[in-house]
C-alpha cells in the first residue's frame, strides 16, 4: 500500500498518489479532506469523535452508488428523494457529546 501523505513532525508531505485524475499537477480533494479528519481525531476530547462532528449541521455527505452508511452508523440519515445524499443526524451528534460546537471548541483550545 502506498501512502498519500507522510507526517513529518507538524507537516504532512504529499506523495504523487495524491494527484487528481484530471491533471497530475493538481491534488484531488479527498486526500486533504481525509488528512483533516485524521488530524481532528488527534484532538483530545472526552468523547470519541465521529465524522458527523466535523460536518456542518446543514452540510451533506455525498456517497457513490456502491457506498452507504446504512447499518454502519447512525451519525447520518438519508435525505429522502436524493439517492446517495446523507445529512448529519442531530440526535446522534447530541448523543455522542454535542456535535460541531464541541469539536470547534476543542479545535480552538489546541
Amino acid at each position: 500500500m502506498n501512502a498519500i501523505f507522510r507526517v513529518d513532525g507538524n507537516c504532512a508531505v504529499t506523495s504523487p498518489h495524491a494527484a487528481g485524475p484530471w491533471d497530475p499537477s493538481m491534488q484531488h480533494g479527498s486526500p486533504p479532506a481525509a488528512l483533516v479528519v485524521w488530524a481532528a481525531e488527534a484532538i483530545p476530547v472526552p468523547v470519541p469523535m465521529r465524522i458527523a462532528r466535523v460536518t456542518e449541521p446543514d452540510g451533506i455527505l455525498v456517497l457513490g452508488a456502491a457506498e452507504t452508511v446504512v447499518g454502519l452508523t447512525d451519525a447520518f440519515k438519508p435525505i429522502s428523494d436524493r439517492r446517495g445524499l446523507y445529512a448529519p443526524n442531530p440526535a446522534a451528534a447530541m448523543a455522542a457529546g454535542g456535535g460541531v460546537a464541541k469539536f470547534a471548541a476543542a479545535a480552538g483550545s489546541r
